[in-house]
């Protein structure tokens, strides 16, 4: 138990160490395109609304899982709208 334990928390250790400043960049950078075309491609009206943070939530899927389905859900959601 200790031993699998211990494998875990190198492995976390690991997974920090390789963390570089680009990747978390690209992420931002995503999430900074499609939050402008989310305010591009709808009302202003609505983005002030309770529908505003569900709206930017939607934007910050590609940023956390860029190779996931709901990336392209999201993109094809901010185009359709």
């Amino acid at each position: 138990m200790i031993d699998a334990l211990t494998a875990r928390l190198q492995r976390v250790q690991t997974v920090v160490a390789r963390a570089t400043l680009e990747p978390l960049l690209v992420r931002i950078g995503v999430f900074g395109v499609l939050v402008l075309a989310m305010t591009v491609a709808v009302p202003f009206e609505l983005l002030v609304t309770r529908y505003g943070l569900p709206l930017l939530l939607v934007a910050a899927i590609p940023a956390f899982a860029p190779r996931g389905a709901a990336t392209t859900l999201a993109m094809i959601g901010i185009v359709a709208a």
